[in-house]
């Protein structure tokens, strides 16, 4: 139950006994793609955001399964920062717009203090989601809303589904292709930027296609930026989605190939032994 309170949020305990008691908020980054067991927890990090202010609505919890949501703003200015995974700080407005909350997990806990005293001697958990939608963001405030994890309840998904592709995601469980065995070791050259990655892998074109992009970096406060590679040749990398910062030239990183769960690509993988898919199930059609 004792967790000390760093001195940035230690400061605002003064005064009297009603100002011991205080809500806080974590934000915590999601468990990655490819991340094993025991490298989930040492990503499962507090990040610390620089010169920013929290408010928030109220909690609603009621008895039952109801999903709850909570409303939570932002409040920074031109100084704000985010930290980053190269260990370098990043303006907040640019981070949050760039995705830098995807993934996040959001929870609020009430620490109960004696008055005037940074360690707390007892806490209740008043809210635990994920962040579920970044509203509107301007150069001062970023509204942000939470919703419960009961909202995974509401997939409704029966517990085994039959069609035509594969039911597996690659390298999990069912697929059991090991992420490791497959990934191949780069470096960026000149050239690159936030989307495209020139790289120095001698590899065939699109065999990386659907796959992953992770660089490497031994700061773990913080995870290094993983991307869905969209296409791939010979000389570049394209990334579905925008780094947070253009990578440095010689930066290193790893590449694995995806799989568009058919029989094909589950062969060129040597993995045919393992697919669970139904080709026989006709495609969905509309009567007319």
């Amino acid at each position: 139950m004792n967790e000390t309170i760093p001195t940035t949020v230690a400061a605002q305990i003064t005064g009297s006994a009603a100002k011991a008691i205080f809500a806080r908020m974590n934000m915590t980054l999601g468990a990655y793609e490819g991340a094993t067991a025991s490298a989930v927890d040492a990503y499962e990090v507090k990040v610390p955001l620089i010169g920013v202010q929290v408010t928030r609505g109220p909690v609603v919890n009621v008895i039952g399964v109801e999903v709850s949501t909570v409303d939570v703003t932002l409040l920074y200015n031109q100084d704000a920062l985010a930290p980053q995974w190269d260990g370098a700080n990043l303006p907040l407005a640019p981070w949050l717009l760039n995705g830098g909350l995807d993934g996040a997990r959001l929870k609020i806990n009430r620490f109960f203090c004696a008055a005037g005293n940074s360690v707390p001697v007892g806490w209740v958990n008043l809210f635990t989601g994920r962040v579920a939608e970044i509203g509107e963001i301007t150069g001062t405030q970023a509204s942000i809303q939470g919703v419960s994890t009961l909202e995974l309840l509401n997939i409704k998904m029966p517990r085994n589904v039959y069609q035509a592709q594969c039911v597996w995601t690659v390298y999990d469980a069912g697929c059991r292709l090991g992420k490791g065995a497959w990934a191949q070791s780069g470096v960026i050259l000149a050239g690159s930027n936030l989307t495209h990655i020139v790289h120095n892998i001698a590899m065939n074109v699109g065999v990386m296609d659907q796959g992953f992009f992770q660089l490497v970096d031994a700061n773990m406060q913080t995870p290094a930026p993983s991307r869905t590679i969209l296409t791939q040749n010979a000389t570049h990398i394209v990334l579905a989605y925008p780094l947070p910062v253009v990578p440095a030239n010689g930066k290193a990183f790893t590449v694995n190939p995806g799989c568009n769960r058919s029989l094909e690509a589950c062969t060129a993988l040597g993995n045919q032994d393992n697919i669970r898919f139904f080709p026989y199930i006709p495609t969905p059609e509309t009567s007319y």
